[in-house]
């Protein structure tokens, strides 16, 4: 993150960036980069769609309320925002290649 900052990326960029690579790196925990893959992506893909819980670590929200999978528009808002921060390592050889050049559309 600093090395973007540095790059002059605007303020809500980097919090955009930083939010989206929190929520996949509490999904993964500690994850080598040289190991990161397309199948780390669509395990995330998948647990967002099919897995995640809406307000579930949130004892103050109602059941009700939670809901199983994101919408498929905060999903794409997710994957959009994971896929500069990727491009990033990528371009700067944080990681071997580029996982999203090998995968259809999410």
């Amino acid at each position: 993150m600093s090395v973007m900052r540095v790059e002059g990326k605007a303020a809500k960029t980097l919090e955009q960036y930083e939010y989206s690579f929190n929520g996949y790196e509490r999904h993964f925990g500690e994850l080598s980069l040289a190991s990161f893959d397309e199948a780390h992506i669509r395990n995330y893909a998948d647990y967002m769609l099919h897995h995640h819980v809406k307000h579930g670590n949130n004892d103050f929200v109602p059941d009700k309320y939670k809901k199983v999978g994101l919408s498929p528009t905060t999903f794409r808002s997710r994957i959009n925002k994971l896929k500069p921060f990727i491009h990033f390592l990528y371009e700067g050889n944080y990681i071997d290649k580029y996982p999203f050049d090998r995968m259809k559309t999410i």
